[in-house]
């Protein structure tokens, strides 16, 4: 007869090549996700190939933008990140436009909240974001892309404008990410004051995600 002693070994032994056999195939799946979802969305990106994974998980809510033209791009900015079509395309059709989404990468003035320090699905939720202001931005003509620039300087004109881009996202299936952004960036980040007071009067609190 097997002992305890051998019996428990069995059982350990059974439980590490089950639990082996699940990550692998885990990961097996991801995989073959993963290529999938970059053959549908490569064309025409120009990415950094630190943020690719969340890059590209972000894009697969947006199966409009396949064809678009994204550069993502290191910047400092004021802000964790930034899209903005290029001056050039402006001019072009609609259908035919360039966009830049900046990545802020100092962290001499935010600290933790620029992207390399926030958590993988709060990336998704903010770049998410990015790629919902490029739907908003489809939806304009040269003269409205003129005047979202105009506007910018002005609080109330962002605050509806940013809160609008979050619904998109959020009409995109990026509601989860976008609480946990929020949530790092006013909670868990040690960014300065001034930048999450900031972020709080232009942006959805996380509370108000929540609602939504």
């Amino acid at each position: 007869m097997i002992g305890n002693s051998a019996i428990k070994i069995l059982i350990c032994f059974l439980f590490l090549i089950i639990t082996f056999y699940s990550s692998f195939s885990q990961k097996q799946n991801d995989q073959t996700y993963n290529d999938s979802i970059i053959k549908q969305f490569e064309s025409n990106k120009m990415l950094i190939p630190l943020f690719k994974y969340q890059i590209f998980k972000a894009l697969s809510h947006y199966p409009e933008l396949k064809n678009t033209k994204i550069v993502f791009k290191y910047k400092n900015i004021r802000t964790s990140l930034a899209c903005r079509p290029s001056l050039i395309s402006i001019f072009l059709r609609k259908n035919k436009r360039t966009y830049n989404i900046f990545i802020n990468r100092d962290t001499s003035k935010l600290k933790n909240a620029i992207l390399l320090f926030v958590p993988i699905n709060a990336q998704i939720g903010v770049i998410g974001h990015e790629l919902a202001h490029i739907i908003d931005y489809q939806h304009k003509s040269i003269y409205g892309i003129i005047s979202t620039g105009f506007g910018y300087f002005f609080t109330s004109y962002k605050s509806a404008l940013e809160k609008r881009v979050d619904l998109i996202a959020i009409n995109h299936g990026l509601k989860k990410e976008l609480i946990e952004f929020s949530n790092y960036v006013i909670n868990e980040s040690n960014a300065p004051t001034e930048y999450k007071n900031y972020k709080k009067k232009i942006y959805y609190s996380q509370i108000d995600l929540e609602k939504l």
